[in-house]
């Protein structure tokens, strides 16, 4: 069985985690996902154009996070309860 990835849900996981340490996230980081860098890039662009994600000069190295609109949908996401009845 073949798991398939779905790469702006990997970046957002990402990007959350670093939000609830109060950090940034490299491209590295971001690439560390498991897609590769041309990929993410795109995906965070898309994520961007929503209004999720903020890209960050930081001491020349391009950074990302999750705006707080980002925050609060995943915090949203999270608090939800489970669906658990087709299980």
């Amino acid at each position: 069985m073949k798991i398939l990835a779905d790469p702006a849900w990997d970046i957002l996981l990402v990007l959350y985690a670093a939000a609830l340490q109060d950090e940034l996230c490299s491209m590295d980081a971001l690439s560390a996902a498991g897609h590769p860098a041309k990929e993410a890039l795109r995906w965070i662009d898309a994520l961007v154009g929503e209004g999720l994600v903020t890209p960050i000069a930081a001491e020349g190295l391009a950074s990302f996070r999750l705006t707080i609109s980002g925050v609060s949908r995943m915090e949203c996401f999270f608090s939800s309860p489970i669906d658990t009845s087709h299980i």
